[in-house]
């Protein structure tokens, strides 16, 4: 039998009490022989056990939101020798784990780590430095996901990211952005840009289930509208432009603004982002792998 690294974030989402840590270890013990318990209660607690779980070529099984997830896929991609991941959503919205198939329910993503149906995911990186998952975003709205309160978060869940969008919505907002490609060089002012390699933004579909598969990502310059554009997403579906490309140049004129990836605050400068086709293992659930065999990529 295998063996495993198991961390919680204690940082993020609602949190799991005994019962919930108790449910995991008799779940994992079916499945991996020796399982290394570890609580992170910092950044750096967590990366240590990351790296050890690459030395010692056990999977790391962690709990946590969408930040946890990209403070895993930043440091796991440094490693030489990468363990699969075993992810079990504990965040608020927990768009990541939508592309995985994955629950927020504890004993459903126990019972797919269990099955051991692993696949490899597509990663972002941005100036050759810092990956994301999902998106990119830039402009109205970008900001809700690190400036609502983590006590609004725990208390309201999902509904603390509605309210203060509700508040952003009536404040207009426009950026000018530069956008170049391969063969193709504009400027646009938009409300807001997503660059998405993800199916949902804030528990909204936006993207395609095979998003994180296709070796490729989405960058949406929305149309400038009503509350920002948002009900372009929400009900009509019209965007002012929607690229499809593995590589592109954003270049932001001006410096208010900073970026968002995947929840988390990034830099306010311009960013040249590519993607990197299966650049990491999970286990996933097993319709997602039988859709990847049905999709042409």
């Amino acid at each position: 039998m295998k063996s495993a690294y198991f961390v919680y974030n204690n940082l993020s989402g609602r949190g799991l009490n005994d019962k919930k840590i108790k449910l995991i270890q008799k779940y994992l013990s079916k499945t991996y022989e020796h399982i290394y318990f570890e609580i992170a209660n910092d950044i750096a607690s967590l990366r240590s056990v990351l790296l050890q779980a690459g030395k010692n070529h056990h999977d790391f099984i962690f709990t946590g939101g969408d930040g946890t997830f990209n403070l895993v896929i930043n440091e796991a991609m440094k490693l030489k020798e990468v363990p699969t991941l075993g992810y079990l959503p504990s965040g608020t919205t927990n768009d990541i784990a939508k592309n995985f198939k994955l629950s927020r329910r504890l004993k459903k993503s126990l019972k797919i780590i269990n099955a051991q149906t692993k696949t490899k995911f597509d990663l972002c990186l941005a100036n050759d430095d810092k990956y994301f998952l999902y998106v990119a975003a830039l402009g109205a709205f970008a900001d809700i996901a690190y400036v609502t309160k983590r006590k609004n978060k725990k208390r309201l869940g999902s509904i603390a990211y509605y309210r203060k969008a509700f508040i952003e919505a009536f404040k207009p907002k426009k950026i000018e952005v530069e956008i170049k490609m391969k063969e193709e060089a504009f400027r646009v002012k938009v409300p807001f840009v997503l660059v998405l390699n993800g199916r949902s933004v804030a528990g909204f579909k936006i993207g395609k289930s095979n998003e994180v598969y296709d070796n490729k990502f989405h960058v949406y310059l929305t149309r400038p509208g009503l509350f920002n554009g948002l009900l372009h997403y929400l009900f009509f579906k019209i965007r002012t432009y929607k690229i499809y490309t593995d590589e592109i140049e954003i270049k932001v004129l001006g410096k208010d603004d900073f970026w968002c990836f995947d929840g988390e605050k990034y830099s306010n400068e311009s960013l040249k982002i590519r993607a990197i086709p299966k650049a990491l293992e999970i286990y996933a659930h097993p319709k997602i792998i039988k859709k990847q065999c049905k999709t042409k990529i």
